[in-house]
C-alpha cells in the first residue's frame, strides 16, 4: 500500500489536485490494471493460507486491516482512495475513464 499512498502525494498537492499528474498516475495505474487494481478487496484462494477465498467481510470480522503488512483490505481501500484522487477537480477526461473501470454492478457487488 505504500507506493500507492506515494503516488497519491503526487496527484493532489496541498489539497489541489494536479490535472497533469492525475493523468500520468491515472495511465499508470490503467496499463497494469489487471495486476494492479484490486476491485473487489477478496483474498485470492492462491493467496489465502486457509484456502477458501475469503470476503471483504470475512477478513474485516479477522482484522485484517489492522495488520502493519500484507492487508488485503488496506490495499482495497488504498486503491480505491488514489482512484478517487485521481477523479478530483475538474478532470472529465479520468472520469470517464474510471466510470469504464467500474460498472454499477460490481460497485454495488463489493
Amino acid at each position: 500500500t505504500k507506493w500507492l499512498q506515494f503516488l497519491g502525494t503526487f496527484v493532489v498537492v496541498a489539497k489541489e489536485p494536479l490535472k497533469r499528474n492525475q493523468d500520468l498516475v491515472l495511465r499508470l495505474i490503467l496499463d497494469e490494471q489487471e495486476s494492479v487494481v484490486d476491485y473487489t478487496g477478496r483474498l485470492l484462494p492462491q493467496d489465502d493460507p486457509k484456502g477458501e477465498g475469503r470476503t471483504r467481510l470475512q477478513l474485516l470480522k479477522e482484522n485484517d486491516h489492522k495488520k502493519k503488512l500484507a492487508s488485503v483490505v488496506l490495499y482495497h481501500t488504498t486503491c480505491i482512495d488514489l482512484l478517487a484522487k485521481c477523479a478530483l477537480g475538474k478532470n472529465p477526461g479520468a472520469e470517464m475513464k474510471l466510470r469504464g473501470m467500474f460498472s454499477w454492478d460490481l460497485c454495488v457487488e463489493n
